[in-house]
């Protein structure tokens, strides 16, 4: 699981692995050693970042935020139409060259 600077706590982790068989990978700061090969910790920064990328679009094109619903069946629609929404317009960026998380793209005016 992937975490930010937030969740560097030792014993968060040790608890996370003994609890629920989970290990929880953290950026690490400067003063710190690095368990990590530099490979593995590009790998995982990458993986970071494209996560925070897509968490961004979904929260800031498609307000994610802010879905109003009174009941957990709506709640979960208007969720599921906005996420595969943003899966088709990664899908049409795919199939017209462009890069996936580029949504402003797929529209031509």
């Amino acid at each position: 699981m992937l975490g930010d600077k937030g969740y560097l706590s030792a014993r968060l982790k040790e608890d996370l692995v003994s609890e629920q068989a989970l290990t929880l990978e953290t950026p690490v700061r400067h003063n710190m050693v690095d368990p990590l090969k530099k490979t593995e910790r590009d790998y995982l920064n990458k993986t970071r970042r494209l996560v925070e990328t897509v968490i961004g679009q979904l929260t800031g094109q498609f307000n994610m935020n802010k879905v109003w619903a009174r009941k957990m069946w709506t709640l979960s629609g208007r969720l599921s139409r906005k996420i595969l929404a943003h899966g088709l317009g990664m899908l049409a960026n795919t199939l017209l060259k462009n890069k996936p998380l580029q949504l402003e793209h797929v529209i031509c005016v």
